[in-house]
């Protein structure tokens, strides 16, 4: 799933004189501006790279945590403020829950993972590279949407809560492996080094929105309970047509004259138009 994690550790320079000739070419500035700005720039990114060395576990947790809620709230935004008639307020209780499923749980999953497995395969060659993605793709991410889905039942104090897991897990890894395998490719193909952090995490927010989208979704129900349903329904409608045939047939059956008689039939026959309709408008 989201692979921003220790990826500040990974390299040793992002920004470099190319960057730096690179501005003035831009922008025109001073030189002093430049060099200002160049500053401010590799602080910053020292600042961030020494806090992932120096506690990895608290700033992967927060980096994680910080892109489910930034997902949740979005989609959040679009549906009840930007899309919705009357404006809703934001279920902050929801974000509440993705903020622990991110801080708490993913990331800590997340984290000794990717520390096991740069340890067992090291390295940049395509075969390492294609092994690590396949292994992330195949073993950690089902493992972690089991997680996903239990975490959230439970926050939601589901009766059952594999219910919602049941229902959504296969669509969820099949549209994870449509998604990350291709931006993963493009990542260790065509991505230059130096982007790959702002790459990784702009995918990694995509994927957190698809994957708030789909938790969204209602679940689909199972078939046997979807026959059940129409079953009852058939049943409901074969007992009132009964009911409806023996209270017309009946005063058929008793008639003493002929007018009785054809006043019955005729009553019978508009029953079968209108009964026929409705069964037509419902199907």
């Amino acid at each position: 799933m989201v692979k921003l994690l220790c990826i500040f550790t990974k390299y040793d320079s992002y920004i470099g004189l190319d960057d730096r000739v690179c501005y003035e070419k831009l922008f025109q500035l001073p030189h002093h501006v430049i060099t200002l700005t160049y500053a401010a720039d590799n602080m910053a990114l020292r600042l961030v790279k020494h806090v992932f060395a120096k506690y990895p576990v608290t700033a992967n947790a927060v980096t994680f945590g910080s892109l489910y809620v930034t997902a949740e709230l979005s989609q959040q935004v679009v549906t009840k403020k930007v899309l919705a008639q009357t404006p809703e307020p934001i279920d902050t209780a929801a974000l509440g829950r993705y903020a622990i499923f991110g801080c708490g749980v993913g990331s800590h999953m997340l984290y000794f993972w990717y520390k096991w497995l740069d340890k067992r395969y090291v390295g940049t060659a395509a075969s390492t590279i294609l092994k690590k993605v396949l292994m992330d793709q195949f073993i950690m991410t089902p493992q972690l949407l089991v997680a996903f889905y239990l975490t959230m039942a439970v926050l939601e104090r589901r009766e059952d809560l594999f219910e919602e897991m049941r229902s959504k897990y296969l669509k969820t890894f099949q549209t994870s492996c449509l998604f990350w395998l291709p931006v993963q490719t493009v990542n260790f193909v065509l991505v230059p080094p130096a982007a790959r952090v702002v790459y990784v995490g702009t995918s990694s927010l995509v994927w957190a929105n698809i994957l708030c989208w789909i938790k969204r979704q209602p679940q689909e129900q199972p078939e046997e309970q979807k026959q059940d349903e129409l079953s009852h329904r058939f049943y409901q409608r074969t007992e009132q047509a009964c009911e409806d045939m023996y209270r017309l047939a009946r005063p058929i059956l008793l008639a003493d004259s002929w007018q009785h008689f054809i006043a019955g039939i005729r009553q019978v026959e508009k029953w079968r138009e209108r009964t026929n309709f409705e069964f037509s408008t419902r199907t």
